[in-house]
């Protein structure tokens, strides 16, 4: 037991009592790829703060070899099964689901199996628990080929037939899943995501030193995401294009995120718009970086900007906020739920929004530090330990078992 894990069960929790139940068997499908970042590390995490919680259900958790070392938790009640499926593409993994997944479900005798990414394997012989991440298939986007959204549309609406609960990541997707897929209201159930990048454990930076590691030579503005449309980058290059101009100082922008991946990225087009615009000096690509890096990244950041057309919940924002950055994001629904008054506000359509609130923030001082503080009490109220216990409580209820 590592000295995380020792604090965590020094410290007493008012929720310890209701998570007492009879045994369950629970699956969890872990098929993810590539970093951990995004749906990964919700994956992980939750699984993580479930192992902590939760001594008494007994675990099984569906990994790949490429992934199974996220999920190194020496525990009796928790077991990897690691799986052939072929993660690498989207497609393939989903048949791998819907067609041999069923039968390894039904040879561990699963209570339950939970799967955190939109879609459920539709022969598992047991109770199913689905958490919708976004709706973004539903929306009109350039970049969802005719195909795969015909995919996620008829197998999200048969996934929501089939499952006997549904786990939503904000109320911003709750909403969505009903005015899109018609489901209940009684059946869904509203758990946020979390974060533990809390700024009372955030290390001394060294600015300095950071800087010069991934190539920054001046104060800088932060974006965290994989680079795919929906992310809005090429229009936040023109913003910051455009306030390169108005404001005194240079700056440069750094692009955070993995840009090796091929599938759904706008990489290319991020590319191409930086060149139009001859500020190839002032953006910096760091690709993936590890958490310790990224936690960095964010406190030294003068602003962290996420000027996305359409987000689930926006895990980025939240870790930004804990680590103090001052956030400016999309006039969005579930941005407003997830940040409230404790950021500012742009039109993600508008180039000129964009380069306004870049320059009024990086202009106010007073204002980047009143946000600050706003934004780590903001980002305090989401926590894995309460997307862990939301969940539980979840599958309490779906194995209908009475909580003691």
């Amino acid at each position: 037991m590592d000295q995380e894990d020792k604090a965590y069960h020094n410290k007493k929790r008012p929720s310890e009592a209701k998570i007492k139940m009879r045994p369950l068997s629970i699956g969890i499908n872990a098929l993810f790829r590539g970093k951990p970042t995004g749906v990964a590390n919700y994956i992980i995490n939750l699984v993580k703060y479930l192992s902590r919680l939760d001594k008494n259900n007994k675990y099984y958790i569906f990994v790949t070899k490429s992934n199974q070392s996220y999920f190194d938790v020496a525990q009796d009640n928790l077991h990897k099964v690691i799986c052939s499926a072929n993660t690498e593409n989207p497609l393939l993994r989903r048949m791998w689901e819907q067609t041999i997944f069923p039968s390894l479900v039904h040879e561990k005798k699963l209570d339950i199996l939970h799967c955190p990414v939109n879609i459920i394997p539709l022969f598992a012989r047991c109770k199913s628990i689905v958490t919708f991440l976004d709706c973004q298939y539903f929306h009109t986007s350039p970049k969802n080929t005719f195909l795969r959204k015909y995919f996620h549309n008829i197998f999200m609406r048969l996934s929501i037939k089939k499952a006997d609960a549904i786990i939503a990541i904000s109320n911003s997707m709750k909403s969505e899943l009903l005015h899109y897929l018609r489901c209940s209201n009684n059946n869904i159930y509203v758990t946020h995501l979390g974060q533990d990048y809390s700024h009372e454990n955030n290390e001394s930076v060294d600015l300095e030193k950071m800087k010069r590691h991934f190539g920054i030579t001046r104060k800088y503005l932060l974006f965290v995401g994989f680079p795919q449309y929906r992310k809005n980058l090429p229009g936040l290059l023109k913003g910051f294009a455009m306030a390169l101009k108005k404001i005194k100082n240079s700056y440069d922008l750094v692009i955070c995120g993995d840009i090796e991946t091929k599938i759904e990225s706008d990489y290319p087009n991020i590319l191409r718009t930086i060149e139009e615009l001859e500020i190839g000096d002032y953006v910096k690509f760091t690709n993936y970086v590890e958490k310790p890096d990224l936690v960095r990244l964010m406190t030294g950041a003068e602003l962290f900007v996420f000027p996305s057309f359409y987000e689930g919940f926006g895990l980025p924002v939240i870790e930004a906020m804990a680590c103090g950055s001052p956030v400016l994001v999309s006039d969005i629904p579930v941005m407003h739920e997830i940040v409230g008054e404790a950021g500012e506000y742009i039109d993600p359509y508008n180039i000129e929004s964009i380069s306004t609130g870049i320059c009024t923030l990086l202009s106010d001082q007073t204002l980047r530090e009143k946000l600050r503080i706003e934004g780590q009490t903001m980002a305090s109220r989401f926590t894995w330990e309460n997307t862990a216990i939301k969940t539980l409580e979840c599958y309490q209820k779906i194995g209908n078992k009475r909580i003691s």
